[in-house]
C-alpha cells in the first residue's frame, strides 16, 4: 500500500478535532478517536459530488453511534484526485472493488497512524 498520501491525510484530519460524539463522548485528537472507537463494516466511503470527490472515515463510539471524519475541503484538490485515481488503479489491479480498496486503505492508515503515536 502506498503511504505516500498518510501525512497529507493525517494533517487534513487534524481540523476535525475535538470531535463530540452524541451520547457526549469527545474525542480530543485523532489518535484518541481510533483508540477509542471501533471499526465499522464499511470504514470508508467515496462519494463523487459536482466537481469533487468526498472521503468519508466511519468508526463506532462505544455508544454504538456510528461517526464520520470527512476530508472534504481539507485535502487540496488535485492531490485528493491523484489518491482517488491510484486506488481506483489498485482495485482493478487487484481485481477487487473499489469499497474493498477503500477498505485496505483505511486499515492500512490506521496501522500507520497507530503506529506513528
Amino acid at each position: 500500500m502506498n503511504q505516500k498520501y498518510f501525512p497529507m491525510i493525517r494533517k487534513a484530519l487534524e481540523s476535525s478535532f475535538p470531535k463530540a460524539c452524541r451520547c457526549g463522548r469527545v474525542y480530543q485528537n485523532e489518535l484518541d478517536y481510533l483508540i477509542c472507537t471501533e471499526p465499522t463494516p464499511q470504514g470508508m466511503a467515496l462519494d463523487y459530488r459536482e466537481l469533487e470527490s468526498v472521503l468519508f472515515s466511519f468508526r463506532n463510539c462505544k455508544c454504538r453511534s456510528t461517526t464520520g471524519l470527512e476530508l472534504f475541503g481539507k485535502m487540496p484538490l488535485p492531490e485528493m484526485n491523484n489518491l482517488f485515481e491510484e486506488l481506483h488503479q489498485e482495485a482493478k489491479k487487484n481485481k477487487i472493488t473499489s469499497q474493498q480498496m477503500l477498505d485496505q486503505f483505511n486499515q492500512a492508515y490506521i496501522a500507520w497512524r497507530l503506529a506513528k503515536g
